[in-house]
């Protein structure tokens, strides 16, 4: 796992393991890393690195449709 870093940085849930280290593109973000794992329980999800908690609560949760490549 490598130092998370704001505007790159995405986390996958365990279920998505074997895409560590592979790009994901996000529409509206770009192009992201998948660098870290999220917690176990979650499947099928992302997560992705902002400055604070305020961003956090402005992007909120939400359900689309990403492309990774490798």
């Amino acid at each position: 796992m490598a130092t998370p870093v704001i505007g790159r940085t995405v986390a996958v849930s365990h279920d998505l393991l074997h895409k560590l280290g592979s790009k994901v593109y996000i529409k509206g973000l770009g192009v992201l890393v998948v660098e870290d794992l999220m917690a176990a329980h979650k499947k099928q999800s992302l997560d992705i690195l902002v400055a604070n908690e305020k961003q956090a609560k402005e992007f909120g949760k939400k359900i689309i449709t990403v492309v990774f490549f490798d």
